[in-house]
């Protein structure tokens, strides 16, 4: 065979290896562009979440200690935080993005700040079982007192001291937790944040 037979065999398997090699660079390329176009809406929509979730508590913490907390604070002062706090328009913290994006976080970020995003979800959580949990036994409080009430008035004896009810034992430690967990919240902000 002759060289100059071989020379368009070799110039096309040539062609061919160039073709293959520049798409793959182009891929790769366009890959690499797209991962950081995705975890840059991903980082916008989890970090503006979590923003907008930081300003519900932010508002909401300031309208129940109306802007007054400090590190050590009466039983009674805790008991009328307590109540404010399940007096006020329940707060609903958003998990909409966060839900959605999950799977990304995983691709996009490290374990550390993966932890740091769910944790911030943790505690908001956290935060509004013990919300949920006072209104119950605020709740179950009420109740307690109105059929105390009608005992006396049905039997005409008056009872004292007052019985105790289990929101006054429990409302002083949640209220610590809560003030502890939200100060914590509020103090760490957002860790999407530029």
């Amino acid at each position: 065979m002759n060289i100059l037979e071989l020379l368009p065999v070799m110039s096309a398997l040539i062609g061919i290896i160039i073709g293959f090699v520049l798409n793959e660079i182009s891929y790769r390329i366009r890959e690499k562009h797209r991962n950081k176009i995705q975890k840059k809406s991903v980082s916008l929509l989890i970090r503006l979440e979590i923003d907008f979730n930081l300003s519900i508590l932010t508002n909401y913490w300031s309208r129940v200690t109306n802007n007054n907390v400090t590190s050590k604070i009466s039983e009674e002062i805790k008991l009328d935080y307590c109540r404010n706090l399940t007096e006020f328009p329940d707060f609903k913290f958003s998990r909409i993005s966060s839900d959605s994006q999950l799977y990304l976080l995983g691709k996009h970020y490290s374990d550390i700040m993966i932890n740091k995003i769910v944790s911030v979800y943790y505690d908001l959580d956290k935060l509004t079982n013990i919300k949920n949990e006072l209104a119950y036994l605020l709740f179950l409080e009420e109740e307690k007192v109105n059929k105390f009430h009608n005992n006396q008035i049905s039997s005409k004896i008056r009872y004292n001291p007052w019985p105790k009810f289990s929101f006054l034992e429990k409302a002083p430690e949640l209220w610590d937790n809560f003030s502890e967990i939200a100060n914590n919240i509020i103090k760490n902000g957002n860790p999407l944040a530029d």
